[in-house]
């Protein structure tokens, strides 16, 4: 039927008017179905803008791209979402501005956040989850740590998280600025604020490095790592009885050291004390150097230099006694002998030692 005929048939127009009104009121319009036949994702429901450009695209597939210049060609459903963005994996979702999702299960969201390892997750502005089940989140950096959080702020994209969780390795806070607080107010003097006490479980000794700390299963001691050694954190005092050993000795002269083995503790010891008595029939006066060593290879542990000895103008057939005591008390490990070295420093003096002493404390207190 032409227009001309149907314009002299005003009933006819009327009806047909009604009918197209009735249709376009969305209270009484129908649900709109589509079906798309192909298996290969093929054929696609698109919606474009008005200068033809495609705003939103459903495929046979389930893959799903909505927004401008938005990419989905991963298979079993994959979604993109935003400014152009691309999910490119099976099953995969990109959202936002430039944001990729390049592997099975990956998600990205934010700004030129790219998801790559494999059910992983970026998010925030530029960064990178580019491990299998890890999360990248923040700005400008990439988490190459399989199944951790990595959260941090870089300013390129190969810098590491600055606070990595990691359940299977390593696990670090590495804030850049900045200070942490657990349980109390901020101190911005210090790095590290703690209300509470604090738990070391026991171990033995760790590989050695400066600075390190930690609780010795063995000994239940405190110990420290100066750079050079493990050192223990004793009390400051003792009820223990303080105990001494002691050996015979000989003569000394400036060629000619005394060295004598005192004694081989059966348990640690710390030692506080050493002394020997000491005569010279010749006068003057004899200035000494004493070492104390330890182990089977007289490792020198200290030594004390020019201790002198006065024995006057005419010489002295009585013992005179000569004290050590230790600023810092020594330890010593079981098993490793005990051993005093005198040496005369300078002079014709020979001297006769005898009674040289070590006086100890056994460990632990």
């Amino acid at each position: 039927m032409e227009l001309t005929e149907l314009g002299k048939k005003p009933f006819l127009f009327f009806l047909i008017a009604l009918l197209f009104l009735i249709l376009s009121l969305p209270s009484l319009a129908d649900d709109v179905s589509v079906k798309l036949d192909s298996s290969n994702g093929s054929t696609a429901f698109t919606v474009k803008d008005n200068s033809l450009n495609k705003v939103a695209t459903i495929d046979s597939i389930g893959r799903v791209a909505i927004g401008v210049r938005t990419t989905a060609t991963g298979l079993n459903g994959s979604v993109a979402l935003g400014y152009q963005t691309q999910a490119t994996a099976p099953s995969c979702f990109a959202m936002g501005w430039n944001t990729r999702a390049t592997a099975n299960c990956d998600t990205a969201f934010g700004a030129s956040t790219l998801a790559s390892g494999g059910y992983s997750t970026a998010l925030g502005g530029r960064t990178t989850a580019a491990a299998g089940n890890c999360v990248a989140m923040g700005d400008w950096f990439t988490n190459t740590v399989p199944f951790s959080l990595g959260i941090g702020k870089g300013s390129s994209s190969s810098d590491p998280p600055d606070i990595l969780l990691n359940p299977n390795g390593n696990s670090y806070l590495n804030a850049k600025t900045g200070n942490i607080t657990i349980g109390t107010t901020l101190d911005a003097g210090s790095k590290l604020n703690v209300q509470g006490d604090l738990k070391l479980a026991s171990m033995s000794a760790p590989p050695a490095a400066a600075g390190k700390v930690y609780f010795d299963s063995g000994t239940h001691r405190m110990n420290y790592h100066d750079g050079s050694q493990w050192i223990e954190l004793d009390p400051a005092y003792t009820t223990k009885e303080v105990k001494s050993s002691s050996m015979g000795g000989g003569s000394v002269t400036n060629s000619t050291p005394l060295v004598i083995p005192i004694f081989t503790p059966t348990a640690d010891i710390i030692i506080t004390h050493m002394s020997f008595d000491a005569k010279n029939d010749a006068a003057g006066s004899i200035p000494f150097k004493v070492e104390l060593m330890v182990g089977s290879g007289n490792t020198v542990r200290a030594t004390f230099r020019r201790e002198y000895i006065d024995y006057g103008t005419t010489g002295d057939s009585s013992y005179r006694t000569l004290d050590f005591a230790f600023p810092i008390p020594l330890k010593v490990a079981a098993g490793d002998v005990v051993t005093m070295k005198i040496s005369v420093v300078s002079g014709p003096q020979s001297p006769v030692i005898q009674v040289l002493s070590v006086e100890y404390i056994e460990l632990p207190f």
